[in-house]
């Protein structure tokens, strides 16, 4: 981040329960174990987030074209960053536990502003 640059939070979420049982999953597993999100960034930018949680899940943040940005498995506290945006205008966070796994996460991401 830079000396006089100020963050501008781009994803904040305080609420999130990973593994609840869901029998509409998009998963087809019948429980929210994975959980997507789009935010949107600016180019050529630097992200930083923050994650903590109860229980370790994985963090992917992933790139427009769907390729892994950043990547940790069995995370319950991590502070990340600085990530490149590249040429993206948006992003996606990928959460994910295992099947009958529960969590809750609370996860703020944030890019320098210029």
């Amino acid at each position: 981040m830079g000396l006089f640059s100020k963050p501008e939070t781009v994803f904040e979420r305080t609420d999130l329960e990973l593994g609840l049982l869901n029998l509409q999953s998009p998963t087809g597993t019948g429980y929210d174990n994975i959980l997507t999100f789009p935010f949107d960034v600016k180019p050529n930018r630097m992200l930083y987030a923050d994650i903590s949680a109860d229980r370790p899940v994985d963090l992917v943040l992933a790139n427009k074209d769907s390729s892994a940005a950043f990547h940790r498995e069995n995370i319950t506290a991590l502070r990340i960053g600085p990530v490149p945006t590249g040429k993206n205008d948006n992003m996606g966070l990928i959460l994910g536990i295992f099947q009958g796994d529960r969590a809750k996460v609370t996860i703020k991401i944030w890019m320098d502003r210029k």
